[in-house]
């Protein structure tokens, strides 16, 4: 109920409005009647009225000044003036006050109570987006954990590369990197069954040991930790100058707190120290390639990346082709990954001994890339390779090419297959034609309107089942196709930069170089030197 308060001096005038106006009716409810403006403004601090109707002539306080007075306490007042002189300053007077209405005496009730229904109508519709926003604001502060938790896993698995998003997401969230940088810490459960792993009880085990964590951390807010795979989490480990314990120290203390609940074996793989968001994926990258050291020495240790030897790592000339094996394997491309993978290993290093540990190396990325798909998937690894499948333990059991190639094979073809299946059954044929005229004409412009006329369907209708069964838009996948290749040609020819911008489908070389550091964090010419070298991130 709306509270109201009438001010007026002349009693019939007053209690005819009092009288008169159907109150309850309104959704209002009078509370005093005034004859002066001191006793109205002690009504309106008593009662805290929403309305005031006040003449302008009154003794002690006339109605302008207590409008005023008013106002100033209670700035969501609305004020309907009633006055018997029509003289202009009064109105000019009431407009400067922001007063709802200005009505010459004698009034009518029924143009009053028509006033009276309007800003009723208004104060409600007000109260209620009021309420709204009141809502949406209690449900945004507590939903912000669970909110800045998925931005900074987006940011570690590179759904987030642009700057600009990024510094507007962070400045939402109050999140921002320390000075001293931070370490991306891969936190593994090892020794766990194969059949706890889907189980509640290991469920809840994984809750407790991010509770732990979350423990460790939260004094002198030293990081984050958030949960990954099913025996894996990741910690944002901020460094800051002012804690005088190194790395490793940390690590220790970190190792230690949680082997006093957890007596399971844990493996910590850290990254380099990384100074801004954007290298985030870099960090959970380099995390993930220290964590393959257990391999060679043992789970329950601590891994850095920076102790990784050079050749343990793929050669960078692979990073072009094993991208594409995956993408085709991604989109369910089967017939593709036979040549992909003779094309791989050919490159693999002859020279004894180093041949071995660079094809074990090679594998090792292979399986991460399948882990990385089946969970973007939401899939398990059972479900695809069945029970019995042990693929780490296959690659650390590669002795020959043709070995590793035809497990390769068996196995990526296994997921592609799976892939294929899983989308075939809905625009199968559209899709592929759509994927087909992107592979193949990617040098050439491409519009949504023409690929919806190669397949007889509206441009809109093709946009939503391309995104739906691949994961991306149609202009992403082709920017994809088109850095793809832009990247082979960097690295395998002498072609000038605007020359392959022109053989990739860009018209403008700025635009090309432009997307290409948006997409790789480095320029075409950058991207080309360090690829000479075999130091470029390819």
């Amino acid at each position: 109920m709306l509270k109201v308060v009438v001010a007026d001096d002349e009693k019939l005038q007053r209690e005819g409005i009092a009288r008169h106006v159907p109150w309850q009716e309104l959704r209002m409810e009078l509370v005093g009647c005034a004859r002066d403006g001191e006793e109205a403004l002690a009504l309106i601090e008593r009662y805290g009225a929403d309305i005031l109707i006040t003449d302008i002539q009154m003794p002690r306080l006339n109605g302008l000044e207590l409008s005023a007075k008013a106002r100033e306490q209670y700035p969501s007042l609305k004020i309907i003036i009633i006055s018997g002189y029509e003289e202009f300053e009064y109105a000019r007077s009431a407009i400067e006050l922001n007063a709802y209405s200005y009505m010459l005496k004698p009034i009518g009730i029924r143009q009053l109570i028509e006033k009276l229904v309007q800003l009723g109508d208004r104060l409600e519709l007000q109260n209620k987006s009021e309420a709204n926003l009141a809502l949406m604001r209690k449900q945004l502060e507590e939903s912000r954990p669970l909110l800045l938790n998925k931005f900074i896993k987006d940011l570690l698995f590179g759904f987030l590369v642009h700057e600009d998003t990024i510094s507007n997401r962070a400045e939402l969230f109050s999140f921002s990197m320390t000075e001293s940088g931070c370490s991306i810490v891969l936190v593994q459960l090892e020794d766990i069954p194969e059949q706890q792993v889907s189980t509640t009880s290991h469920q809840l085990l994984m809750l407790e040991l991010h509770r732990d964590l979350l423990e460790f951390l939260s004094p002198d807010n030293r990081g984050f930790a958030l949960l990954s795979k099913e025996n894996e989490l990741i910690v944002l480990l901020l460094h800051n100058t002012v804690d005088e314990a190194s790395l490793p120290q940390r690590l220790d203390e970190l190792r230690s707190n949680l082997h006093r609940n957890f007596p399971h074996r844990i493996t910590l793989s850290v990254s380099d120290v990384k100074n801004t968001l954007s290298q985030l994926q870099e960090g959970y990258k380099e995390a993930v390639a220290a964590s393959r050291q257990k391999f060679y020495l043992g789970k329950g240790s601590t891994f850095y990346y920076a102790d990784l030897e050079a050749e343990a790592l793929p050669p960078a000339s692979l990073a072009v082709p094993v991208e594409q094996l995956m993408a085709d394997v991604g989109v369910g491309l089967h017939v593709n990954i036979a040549g992909h993978l003779e094309a791989i290993l050919q490159q693999i290093p002859i020279l004894s001994g180093v041949r071995e540990h660079a094809l074990r190396s090679f594998g090792f990325q292979i399986v991460s890339d399948i882990h990385q798909k089946v969970y973007a998937m939401k899939e398990k690894m059972d479900i695809i390779f069945g029970e019995n499948a042990h693929l780490w333990e296959s690659v650390a059991a590669f002795d020959t090419i043709p070995e590793a190639r035809e497990w390769l094979t068996d196995t990526l073809t296994t997921l592609a297959m799976y892939i294929y299946n899983k989308r075939s059954y809905k625009h199968a044929d559209v899709v592929e034609t759509i994927i087909n005229v992107l592979e193949n004409q990617y040098s050439e412009p491409i519009t949504i309107e023409e690929l919806a006329k190669k397949v007889f369907l509206t441009p809109n209708y093709i946009c939503n089942i391309f995104k739906e069964n691949v994961g991306e838009s149609i202009i992403d996948y082709l920017t994809k196709v088109r850095m793809k290749h832009a990247k082979l040609l960097l690295t395998s020819t002498g072609c000038k930069i605007y020359e392959i911008a022109e053989q990739t489908g860009f018209n403008n070389t700025s635009y090309f170089s432009f997307v290409f550091k948006n997409m790789f964090g480095v320029s075409p010419k950058e991207f080309r030197e360090t690829g000479w070298t075999g130091t470029g991130n390819g």
